[in-house]
């Protein structure tokens, strides 16, 4: 999150990508992490949840899970 607040400073195209149904499902309850979401979103910040991969020869798979080794 400070991550994201930064680098949307920066004019960056931002965009926090999660898994779980809502932002930081294990710290906020259902109404905060609307609220976070709302603020962030006001600042240029851009939201996205994780439902498949797409593989390099285009194809995609569904997925609970996806991991980014850089």
């Amino acid at each position: 999150m400070e991550v994201a607040a930064a680098a949307v400073g920066w004019k960056l195209d931002t965009t926090i990508i999660f898994l779980e149904n809502q932002l930081l499902q294990r710290l906020f309850t259902p109404s905060l992490a609307q609220r976070y979401e709302e603020l962030y979103k006001q600042n240029g910040v851009k939201f996205s949840k994780v439902a498949a991969a797409k593989l390099g020869d285009g194809s995609t798979i569904e997925a609970d899970t996806v991991t980014i080794l850089l």
